[in-house]
């Protein structure tokens, strides 16, 4: 009896870090982890908000609310606009849905341009015990910074996403520059389709916001302390309920999951990490998810996940085995986003069927070596 392939999900989430500090106090630390690492380490501590700031045709802009805190032993640099030793933060939104669970599909829906660290306050909001640093240009050691979802909003302190290098968080001093184009309500801002989130078109579905910190510091302080790398905890992610059909009103459902990507959301995925450089390039997640909707009939969804891989993913393809037959309309692709300097541009990967190799093979054979970083493609 033949197995057949329903339909086939790759979701491609191509994603989007010297400073000197005092010993950190000892002391629980509000149950992220129990003592300082060493070197800076920026996390996100909180997502407290998530709101929407302008639409434009289908579209609406959206922002994030983040807090940062400094779980490492030494400050961060935080020297604000003009400068390039500050942290750079993408904010991205997820969709889980499809299947008697609504969880068998995990999608990216939305995401912004980096927003750039202005100043830090010397808060205490993740209950380290911040000692404060000397000026507002750096955050000290245990010490937290919030920026609130209008300050995310802030469409001049946005730039683009392809002038960063997710890993080593380097980028030029001209990368906020927004000379020569004007901004809409949504431009540079977490952009989402409405459809994606109009509750009456999407019943049963669950939504997940995620920020990133990038900063400089972290990639400098492990090339001088190998072995004391902390770009890989920059990442957290909340839950939110959505209501509304055009307008859009967003509710926090459950505490901020802390030092995990979003992509750890979907229920009962299986994750494996692609690390083809170790210290040299960063971590990409290959996730996938198989369901038996009837008999002899398989679902296969995969998502590519780029934490901050540089080089980025250029194609991915998956072996179909012996026996497996796959309906010529089960193919589906429906996004993927790219970012230029003057902001997103939607179209279409490729799909590939390989009869001689017996695989599928997704990616972009119009374009072999875009530097795919801080996006998702779902593919079926």
């Amino acid at each position: 009896m033949k197995q057949i392939l329903s339909y086939f999900t790759l979701s491609l989430l191509l994603l989007l870090s010297s400073s000197s500090g005092n010993p950190a106090p000892e002391g629980e630390r509000a149950g992220l982890a129990p003592e300082f690492v060493p070197g800076p380490d920026v996390i996100v501590g909180d997502l407290p908000e998530l709101q929407q700031f302008g639409s434009s045709g289908t579209q609406v802009g959206l922002a994030l609310a983040t807090t940062a805190c400094n779980s490492g032993d030494q400050e961060l640099n935080w020297l604000g606009y003009g400068n390039i030793e500050h942290p750079a933060i993408p904010q991205n939104l997820y969709r889980m849905s499809g299947g008697s669970s609504n969880s068998d599909r995990f999608e990216q829906i939305g995401q912004s341009w980096l927003k750039h660290g202005i100043e830090a306050v010397q808060e205490d909001a993740c209950g380290f015990g911040c000692r404060p640093a000397k000026d507002q240009y750096h955050l000290g050691v245990g010490c937290s910074d919030p920026y609130f979802a209008a300050l995310n909003a802030s469409q001049n302190f946005l730039g683009s996403r392809a002038w960063v290098n997710p890993f080593t968080g380097a980028f030029p001093a001209t990368a906020i520059n927004h000379s020569g184009h004007s901004h809409s309500g949504t431009a540079h801002r977490l952009l989402v389709e409405s459809n994606d989130l109009n509750t009456a078109t999407n019943p049963g579905a669950t939504y997940y916001a995620e920020a990133q910190y990038i900063t400089a510091d972290e990639y400098a302080w492990c090339q001088a302390h190998p072995g004391e790398c902390n770009m890989y905890n920059n990442a957290s992610y909340r839950r939110f309920d959505v209501t509304g059909t055009t307008s859009f009103a967003f509710v926090p459902v459950g505490p901020t999951v802390h030092m995990t990507a979003a992509i750890n959301a979907w229920t009962d995925a299986t994750i494996n990490t692609i690390e083809p450089a170790p210290g040299v390039d960063g971590r990409a997640f290959i996730a996938y998810k198989v369901t038996n909707p009837s008999a002899g009939v398989w679902h296969y969804e995969y998502a590519l996940y780029n934490e901050n891989l540089d080089r980025a993913v250029q194609s991915f393809s998956v072996p179909l085995g012996c026996g497996i037959t796959r309906p010529a309309e089960s193919s589906r692709i429906s996004k993927r986003w790219n970012f230029g300097k003057l902001g997103i541009q939607q179209r279409p990967l490729d799909f590939e069927s390989n009869r001689q190799r017996a695989e599928l093979e997704f990616g972009d054979h119009l374009a072999k070596r875009e530097r795919e970083r801080h996006s998702l493609g779902d593919f079926v």
